[in-house]
């Protein structure tokens, strides 16, 4: 039986002149399926959970595809199965110039050998592959991963609510160590922005940390909450060139509030409500 393929499609900023691009060649059928577009290449990633020879397995498998060729080659350009492992694997991808950075992760934090991330660099022109950099750090998993010029950039929660960024030289190929950020002793999400660091958390408090990439604490403060609401899922959208956005919705009630905010990097600025929509639950 074949296989269900994932289909590209483009349209207009404004939701206009839907069109078909092509059918993508690579199976995403897995977990965390992630695609990625850049300099005329199509970039897909997932995890596959398989048997192998009686015993369970997960794969990475990144793959490119040129865009607008439907037919076209499809090229591994990075493969790797943990067989009857204690550790679980995950990945992220980011494509800068002619690189393409993967961050391997394997991690287990209930082992005295904690998670081995690994950064690899990917050069679309050559097709080769190349090891930058390589570390282990116990009772960490890694939240989110970044490039920005010649720097890779990683976010890491701790077993006890704390939070890390940790740095990479890609030029020097050298990885730095754990430099724990101060987000108030709260349970914040850690994640990354261009320039910034952001924290932020849903549930009854919903709330935000924004800070630089030394870990200098910019502006953080509350998540409104809408009326009636008594849980809150938040969800970071992205950064404009003068705040973070966010969207804020009810995990449960008959009726809720769907809510765009933008956060000012300016701590003299209000936060502002951008957008908000009523939302009724569709009947099951």
């Amino acid at each position: 039986q074949d296989k269900m393929r994932s289909v590209l499609y483009a349209m207009n900023e404004d939701g206009t002149d839907l069109e078909r691009v092509q059918e993508l060649q690579s199976d995403m059928n897995g977990w965390n399926p992630m695609m990625r577009i850049h300099r005329g290449y199509v970039y897909t990633a997932v995890i596959k959970k398989e048997v192998i020879d009686g015993q369970e397995s997960s794969r990475v498998i990144v793959q490119q595809e040129i865009l607008g060729q439907e037919s076209g080659e499809t090229v591994v350009v990075y493969e790797e199965a943990l067989v009857q492992s204690d550790y679980g694997i995950d990945f992220y991808i980011q494509a800068q110039g002619n690189t393409l950075y993967l961050l391997i992760n394997q991690q287990n934090v209930d082992t005295d050998t904690g998670t081995i991330l690994t950064i690899y660099a990917y050069d679309t022109r050559t097709r080769t592959m190349d090891t930058v950099a390589e570390g282990t750090y116990p009772n960490v998993f890694v939240t989110d991963f970044m490039i920005q010029e010649d720097t890779a950039y990683i976010t890491l929660n701790g077993n006890h609510q704390q939070n890390y960024l940790l740095s990479c030289d890609l030029q020097n190929k050298m990885i730095g160590s754990l430099q724990e950020i101060s987000m108030d002793g709260g349970s914040y999400t850690p994640a990354l922005q261009r320039d910034v660091i952001v924290g932020y958390r849903g549930t009854s408090d919903p709330a935000y940390f924004i800070g630089d990439l030394e870990g200098n604490l910019i502006r953080q403060g509350n998540l409104p909450q809408a009326e009636g609401q008594e849980e809150t899922i938040a969800v970071l959208m992205g950064r404009l060139d003068d705040g973070i956005l966010f969207t804020l919705s009810s995990s449960f009630g008959e009726q809720n509030k769907e809510t765009l905010l933008l956060v000012p990097l300016d701590p003299t600025q209000e936060v502002e409500t951008l957008w908000e929509e009523e939302v009724v639950p569709s009947a099951q």
